[in-house]
């Protein structure tokens, strides 16, 4: 019976052993499907820094077209244009040029309107950008432009709405009949 005992202790030995060694043979699917996880993620990861650079390349290169004409011949894009670039490249690093650009021309329009709607889009921006090293002090020095502007509006309106005295010269009645012409 010993020798019985002998042949089976030794198989159960050399089944211990290989399954110390065959330890990746069984794992073999989950090792594979860990690194096909890993080279997915990688390549996605490898994609979307790609896809990013170049959506800011686009920007840049939106915004140089739409701005410049050569070194010496400035164009002016139209508001509709800045204001699709700025939905189309928000979150690039162009948004902040993208932003001034479109405040300034709606501010060089110069009515109220506009310098209204210029005043909010430099507000939002410098909430946003206000810390950006090139632009985030020129977009508080437009808003106190803009301010500005608007105080002189505020002015004309006030004086234009003010009523006027009797004997004031300033105001030219042309509609009412003079003290040298009759009426029959």
């Amino acid at each position: 019976m010993a020798s019985t005992r002998a042949p089976a202790a030794k198989a159960d030995a050399e089944q211990e052993e290989r399954s110390g060694f065959n330890i990746i043979g069984d794992y073999a699917n989950a090792i594979l499907a860990l690194a096909l996880l890993i080279a997915v993620g990688v390549f996605f990861m490898q994609w979307r820094l790609q896809e990013t650079a170049q959506q800011e390349a686009k920007a840049w290169d939106a915004m140089r077209e739409r701005t410049l004409e050569g070194a010496y011949f400035p164009i002016k894009p139209g508001i509709e244009e800045l204001s699709h670039l700025t939905e189309l490249y928000k979150g690039s690093s162009a948004e902040p040029f993208i932003l001034l650009t479109y405040g300034n021309a709606l501010y060089e329009r110069g009515n109220r309107k506009d310098l209204e709607e210029a005043r909010l889009i430099f507000e939002a921006a410098e909430t946003q950008f206000g810390d950006h090293p090139v632009v985030g002090n020129l977009f508080r020095k437009s808003i106190d432009s803009i301010a500005s502007e608007l105080t002189l509006f505020e002015e004309a309106d006030a004086t234009d709405s003010a009523p006027t005295e009797p004997g004031d010269d300033s105001t030219d009645d042309a509609s009412s009949p003079g003290p040298d012409t009759e009426s029959d």
